[in-house]
C-alpha cells in the first residue's frame, strides 16, 4: 500500500543472503535484506501539461499565488500514504541506533493528542519498532521533511540495514548534511530514483485529469467539495476523512471510490503531507498539502496550501515518488521503485505522510 528531473531509471537486483552477509562482512558494506517496503505505485503521465490557473486563496505567501501542476515527463506516484507498519520496517532496519531521531516517542502514543502507531523497545543500540495493533495501516504521524528525506534515501538505496550513513539515510536521492539542514539548501540529486514529491508532482497527481486536459477543484475527480465521513472510510463517492467530529486518521485507502484522476488515495484528508517546495515560504519550511482529518472540506481543495517549518513533525507525513521507465506491469513497477508513498517518473527520479502541529483549518486547503 501505500505514502523529477533527467536520471536514469530505478532498478533492483535480488542477491543471495548469506552470500551477501560474507561480502557484507569482509569489506564493510551494508547488508542488504529483501525488501520489506512494497509501494502500490500510480502512473502520472500526459507529459508537457499546461499549469493549473487555480489561484491560492490559503494560506500565508501563499494567497494569490498560482500556476501549480506543470510537469514536463511521466512520473510514478504512491498510491497511498505511508503507513505505521511501513515506517516500523524503515526504523528496524537503520534506527536501532538513532543517530538523526528518526523516531519521535509521540510515536508510541496511541491517544489524542499524538495519534502516534509506532513503539520503541530496547536501549539504544539495540532499539526494535513496532506498529500498534489496530494502527498498522493508519498513515505515519509525526515525520519531519528530513526524516522523510531520509526514508526516502532508504529506499532510493533498496532498502539496506545498517548504520545511519552514506549507505542507508544520508545519501542518495538526497545529500544529507548538517549544513545543508541548517541552510534548507537539501535538493534532489540528479540520478534520484525515488524522493519527496515536488509541489507540482504532487499536485498533479492529486487534481489533474489527462482524459479531460485539465484540473478538478478537488483530488476526488470532482469539483464539488468534498463529504466528511469516517471514521472507518467510505465508498461513498468524494467523501474523505476530514472534518469535526472525526479525531483519528483512517486505514489508507478506506474511501475505495474517492480516488484522484491518477487513482490515488487520501490526497485529501486523514494527514498533511510534504512536498519539497521552500520557494514559497523560504529558508527552513517546506511545502504542505491535502488537508487532515481535522480539515473542513475547503482544506482539501486545490486553492490551499501550507507550509511548515522543516522540524515540524505533529500530524504530519510524507508521500514518495519514484521514477522509472513507464510500463503496465505493477510488478515491474514495484520491483524497480520499492517505496511508500513517493512519486515515480520514468526514466527520472515519490507518498509517505509527515503531520506538524495542529494544522486543521477551516474552509481552507493544505496538504501533507
Amino acid at each position: 500500500m501505500r505514502n523529477h528531473i533527467s536520471v536514469q531509471p530505478a532498478f533492483s537486483v535480488l542477491r543471495n543472503s548469506a552470500a551477501l552477509l560474507l561480502f557484507s562482512l569482509l569489506v564493510g558494506l551494508p547488508i542488504r535484506a529483501a525488501a520489506a517496503v512494497e509501494i502500490e505505485w500510480a502512473i502520472v503521465n500526459h507529459p508537457n501539461n499546461a499549469a493549473d490557473t487555480d489561484v491560492m486563496v490559503c494560506c500565508g505567501n501563499y494567497v494569490g499565488t498560482s500556476g501549480y501542476g506543470a510537469v514536463p515527463y511521466f512520473y510514478r506516484i504512491s498510491k497511498y500514504e505511508t503507513t505505521n507498519a511501513q515506517y516500523a520496517e524503515f526504523l528496524n532496519a537503520v534506527a536501532a541506533t538513532d543517530t538523526h531521531a528518526l523516531y519521535n516517542t509521540n510515536m508510541g502514543d496511541s491517544n489524542s493528542p499524538n495519534r502516534g502507531g509506532i513503539t520503541r523497545s530496547g536501549q539504544s543500540g539495540s532499539f526494535t519498532y513496532s506498529a500498534i495493533a489496530g494502527r498498522e495501516n493508519m498513515p505515519v504521524n509525526h515525520v519531519g521533511f528530513y526524516d522523510a528525506v531520509r526514508f526516502a534515501n532508504w529506499l532510493h538505496n533498496a532498502q539496506p540495514t545498517g548504520a545511519q550513513d552514506e549507505t542507508t539515510t544520508e545519501d542518495g536521492a538526497y545529500t544529507v548534511t548538517a549544513e545543508g539542514i541548517a541552510n534548507d539548501t537539501i535538493v534532489r540529486n540528479r540520478g534520484a530514483t525515488v524522493f519527496v514529491p515536488s509541489e507540482d508532482e504532487w499536485y498533479k497527481a492529486a487534481y489533474f485529469s489527462r482524459w479531460l486536459n485539465r484540473f478538478y477543484d478537488y483530488p476526488s475527480s470532482r469539483d464539488e467539495p468534498m463529504i466528511c465521513e469516517g471514521p472507518g472510510g467510505s465508498a461513498t463517492r468524494n467523501a474523505a476523512a476530514c472534518g469535526h467530529p472525526l479525531t483519528d486518521y483512517t486505514d489508507v485507502g478506506s474511501f475505495t471510490r474517492s480516488y484522484s484522476p491518477n487513482s490515488t488515495y487520501d490526497q485529501g484528508g486523514n494527514i498533511w503531507e510534504w512536498n519539497e517546495n521552500n520557494a514559497v515560504c523560504g529558508v527552513g519550511c517546506r511545502g504542505l498539502r491535502g488537508g487532515d482529518f481535522g480539515s473542513d472540506p475547503g482544506g482539501l481543495a486545490a486553492a490551499n496550501a501550507e507550509y511548515r517549518p522543516v522540524a515540524s513533525e505533529s500530524n504530519l507525513t510524507s508521500g514518495v515518488s519514484c521514477r522509472g521507465p513507464p510500463g503496465p506491469d505493477p510488478a515491474r513497477v514495484r520491483s524497480q521503485c520499492h517505496p511508500a508513498y513517493f512519486w515515480e517518473r520514468p526514466g527520472r527520479r515519490k507518498r509517505l505522510p509527515v503531520r506538524s502541529e495542529n494544522l486543521h483549518r477551516p474552509a481552507t486547503r493544505s496538504s501533507l
